[in-house]
Order: C-alpha cells, then sequence, then structure tokens
C-alpha cells in the first residue's frame, strides 16, 4: 500500500516519523507501569502504552511494514490483556494470530463488569469461530449478555452490539445459508468504514497528517475483515478479495482494505 499514498495525499514522512514516535511512546509508557504501585495510575500507563503501540501497528500497515505492524500488534495485545480487556484478542488477530506467541488471548480476560466492556467481547466471540468454536454453545453464557446489551456502541466506528452478534450468525451458518446472508451481515461495517474515510478526506489538512477520529487502516475494521476472512478460509470457500467489490466502496476505502489483507496473509 506504500506506494498509494501520494494517490492517498498523505504524508509518508509524517507517518515514518510518527510510527517510530509512537512506538517509542508505547515503550516508555510499558517501562514506567513497573515503576507506580497505584493500580489506577498504572491502568493508564498501560492504556497509554497500547493506544501508542496501536497507532504505530496501525501506521506500519500503510507503510507495507509487517515485521513491525506485528510487533505493535502484540504489544498492544500484551497491554490490553494485563488490563483484562478482551480487546487483546482484536489486538492479537491483527498481529498475525494469538498461536505466534504460543498463548492464548483469553488467558488475563475477566468477565465483564460494564456495558463498555462487555461490547468488546464480541471480538473474542468472533474469534472463536477461527478456531472452530460454535460460541452459541461454547460461550453462550457471553453470548447472552451481549444480545441483552444489543444497542451499546462498540469500537470507533460506533457500530452496535447488534451487527455484531448478525454477523456472527451469519459466519456460523456461512455455507448453508445464501451468498448474500453474509453480505448484508458485512454491509454494515464496510459502510461505516467508507462513510467516514470518505468524510475524512473532506479534511485535507488533518487528513494528510493523520490528525483524525479515525484512522485510514482502522484496526477495528481491519481487524473484522481479518477475522472474517480467516473464517471463510477454513471453510474453503471463496474469500473477501473476490467479496469487496460488492460492496461498491470508495476507491480508497476498497484499497486499504484489500493492501492490509493483502500484508496480514502474505
Amino acid at each position: 500500500m506504500r506506494e498509494l499514498l501520494n494517490d492517498f495525499r498523505v504524508d509518508e514522512r509524517i507517518i515514518t516519523f510518527e510510527q517510530r514516535f509512537c512506538e517509542g511512546l508505547g515503550r516508555a509508557y510499558e517501562g514506567a507501569v513497573e515503576t507506580v504501585e497505584d493500580p489506577n495510575r498504572r491502568i493508564s500507563l498501560r492504556l497509554a502504552s497500547a493506544s501508542n503501540f496501536r497507532r504505530a501497528a496501525a501506521h506500519s500497515i500503510l507503510l507495507d511494514d509487517a515485521e513491525t505492524m506485528s510487533r505493535n500488534f502484540r504489544a498492544a495485545a500484551r497491554q490490553y490483556a494485563a488490563m483484562g480487556s478482551p480487546y487483546a484478542v482484536l489486538m492479537s488477530v491483527l498481529a498475525n494470530g494469538p498461536s505466534s506467541q504460543g498463548t492464548t488471548p483469553f488467558a488475563d480476560i475477566r468477565p465483564p463488569s460494564e456495558p463498555a466492556i462487555l461490547s468488546q467481547f464480541v471480538y473474542a466471540v468472533l474469534f472463536s469461530l477461527t478456531v472452530g468454536m460454535n460460541p452459541e454453545s461454547g460461550m453462550s453464557d457471553i453470548v447472552g449478555l451481549l444480545e441483552r446489551q444489543q444497542a451499546e456502541p462498540v469500537g470507533v466506528l460506533g457500530l452496535p452490539v447488534a451487527a455484531y452478534l448478525t454477523l456472527l450468525r451469519a459466519l456460523i451458518r456461512f455455507g448453508e445459508a445464501p451468498e448474500w446472508y453474509l453480505d448484508e451481515a458485512l454491509l454494515p461495517f464496510f459502510r461505516a468504514f467508507d462513510s467516514a474515510i470518505l468524510e475524512a478526506l473532506q479534511d485535507a489538512y488533518h487528513w494528510r497528517r493523520l490528525e483524525l477520529e479515525i484512522h485510514p487502516a482502522e484496526p477495528d475494521i481491519i481487524g473484522l475483515a481479518i477475522l472474517v476472512e480467516i473464517v471463510m478460509r477454513n471453510r474453503n470457500a471463496s474469500s473477501l478479495f473476490q467479496r469487496l467489490e460488492r460492496f461498491n466502496l470508495s476507491w480508497q476505502s476498497n484499497q486499504i482494505l484489500m493492501g492490509s489483507l493483502r500484508l496480514h496473509f502474505r
């Protein structure tokens, strides 16, 4: 995707500098965690560390830097897991899979205690499909809790839990249900991402410097696309590479999604 940065009107020099800067900040905050005893302060430092590692990794996607991408997503996963956040699952998937570290991303995740944390368990139930589990039976307690919080927004795009549960059921029935069933479940995610990208492009100054609420290589949507692709590949089915054109996305969104999937499945 690096060769398209000029076409995206993004400043490669700024991204390259900030990639290194954010990784450095992530490591600094990570090191500071061990120097404080106050648990609330430790959580704040871990969150700052995770956020910077996450941003450095997203920059790395645009730069086609797979090694730095994986290293930073793994570091982000480590910090989110230490906080007991199920968001660690998505970070681990983006880092090319939890198995690369020989540990499960579920190990440190605590039971949900509030709606905002509970909503992030959508990533855990979707991940379970990639390892052959049916979460409607294997994680029925978590799925049940999510069903009672269907209006709760999730992540940067703010789509409700209900949209993730619809996608979950479409993936469970993938191969048995009609082709359009999965497409309709994916449509809200890709359309929301596309709308956010097109809106961000209107602010050329901040877009060029990536000073935006949404990152062009937004981990929430890229991670979701990777999860879907893994499930499809596990079932020897057609991939998202063939399906993306069905959603009539903008050129920018289509190239970002395609480039991100290629980098992950290289």
